[in-house]
């Protein structure tokens, strides 16, 4: 079987690839895996902005228009 066409059957949801009755792996379109790099990345951003956060002791004040 092609794997467009068991997408398409899948109705554009991932579909697991099995071997030996266990999970070898997913198949996905690339629109959906792009979409979770990106959430990824985003929640990287996110935790690390919030760890900075944190820590308001070692912040610098700063004036845009002197940057």
């Amino acid at each position: 079987m092609r794997p467009a066409a068991v997408l398409r059957g899948a109705n554009h949801r991932p579909v697991a690839v099995l071997k030996r009755n266990r999970v070898a792996f997913y198949v996905l379109e690339p629109r959906l895996f792009e979409a979770m790099m990106d959430e990824l990345a985003d929640q990287e951003l996110y935790c690390r902005a919030s760890s900075r956060l944190v820590n308001q002791l070692r912040a610098i004040e700063v004036d845009i228009d002197e940057l």
